[in-house]
């Protein structure tokens, strides 16, 4: 299995840092900035990088666009996932599952339902969000 790691970048606006980041990030009803995006395999190695930015809206609204190394755009609405790839000129459209919740819509979740689906590991202003079960899609956000 493959490993996601998403490091976002000036998610929290506030300089304040307080003990939670996920209840910081829960009471924000809409949030912006850049990410970086690492694929990592099961033994470490590096497989793809890219970096961009984003935008979030709860309760269910997140535009995610890949800068580099391959222009590409990520749209949910509701139910519904919409991928631009602005190389091959590819639009594609389908439906957001919960075996298809990216990191994004995790990201959205209620705390409650982080708490059933994820271990969580809080430091600081980071907080590394690692699956119970398998199916989720990835070893940790």
């Amino acid at each position: 299995m493959r490993r996601l790691l998403i490091a976002l970048i000036s998610l929290l606006v506030s300089p304040i840092v307080l003990g939670d980041v996920l209840l910081e990030l829960a009471e924000k009803n809409s949030f912006a900035g850049r990410f970086t995006q690492h694929v990592v395999s099961a033994d470490g190695v590096l497989l793809e990088s890219s970096a961009g930015q984003f935008r979030m809206l709860r309760p269910d609204f997140f535009w995610w666009q890949i800068e580099s190394p391959e222009r590409q755009l990520l749209v949910a609405a509701g139910d519904t996932l919409t991928q631009i790839d602005w190389d091959l000129e590819v639009v594609v459209e389908r439906e957001i599952t919960t075996q298809t919740r990216s990191a994004l819509h995790w990201l959205l979740a209620p705390r409650s339902e982080l708490e059933e689906s994820f271990a969580i590991e809080i430091a600081g202003t980071e907080a590394r969000l690692t699956p119970r079960e398998d199916g989720i899609g990835f070893l940790s956000i």
